[in-house]
Formats: structure tokens, sequence, C-alpha cells
């Protein structure tokens, strides 16, 4: 898989990112679905780094967003990670494994982490895989989304 952060490649995340980058798939049809993915990164502000994914989380994305999870909970001004799902519109198994090693990997570091905004068929999975709550997904309105 080639990402593109900005004009840089994957590699870069592992270095840090700047405050708001999108990472997107070079093929720009998106998955099977046609949803491009994308992953823009926030300061909520005290502490909060909110990772806004929109398209889909797969077998082909989740890799690049579980790193980029870690990255925003390696960050030593981060007390919470925030991931906001309001604009994914498909998640597989692959999907929710890469939420789990963003979770674990927050965790390890001594941040907390939700996942906010999952409504419709993302958050069926979730809910259906038995994860929700470990995730601590919550489908209401939450801040929003630039």
């Amino acid at each position: 898989m080639i990402w593109l952060i900005e004009v840089s490649t994957f590699d870069h995340v592992k270095n840090g990112f700047p405050d708001v980058v999108a990472l997107q798939q070079r093929n720009p049809s998106g998955g099977p679905h046609g949803d491009p993915f994308s992953v823009t990164k926030r300061d909520d502000g005290a502490g909060v780094q909110r990772l806004i994914i929109a398209g889909e989380l797969d077998e082909d994305t989740g890799d690049g967003c579980a790193e980029l999870i870690a990255n925003a909970a390696g960050r030593h001004d981060v007390s919470e990670v925030v991931v906001d799902l309001r604009r994914v519109t498909f998640v597989a198994a692959a999907g929710v494994r890469a939420l789990l090693r963003g979770r674990d990997a927050s965790l390890r570091m001594g941040r907390e982490f939700r996942v906010v905004n999952a409504t419709g068929i993302v958050y069926q999975v979730l809910r259906i895989s038995g994860v929700h709550k470990a995730l601590a997904v919550t489908s209401g309105p939450d801040v929003p989304t630039v």
C-alpha cells in the first residue's frame, strides 16, 4: 500500500507529523465501496488529539490507521486520543483490529482513548463484534469536526 502525507511518504508518520494533515491512499477511486480513506489529525486543546477518519477502515487501511493512533498517543503533550468515525462508511474486521491496536498503544502510553461519532453500520459492526465498550464508543454527537 502506498500512502501520501502531504508530499511525504508513510515513513514520515513514525517520526511525527503536523497538527493537521490528511493521510490518503494513492488510488483516488477508494476501496471496494468507492470511498477514499483519509485521516486528519487535530489538536482539540487540553491535551486532546482528535483523529478524524473518513472512508473505509479495512485490511488496506487498518495498519496505517493503527500507526497514526499510536503516533498521536506518543506525543508528550497528549493526555487523550479521540478517534472520530463520523465520516467512516465501512469497517471490516481489520479495521476493528486497528482500533483495538490503537487503543492498546494509547493505554500503554498512559493516554485515555475513546471512539466517537460511530453511527449506522459502523456502530453496528463495533457493537456486534463486542468491542464497543472496550473502545468507549459513543454514537451521539461529539465536538463538531472540521
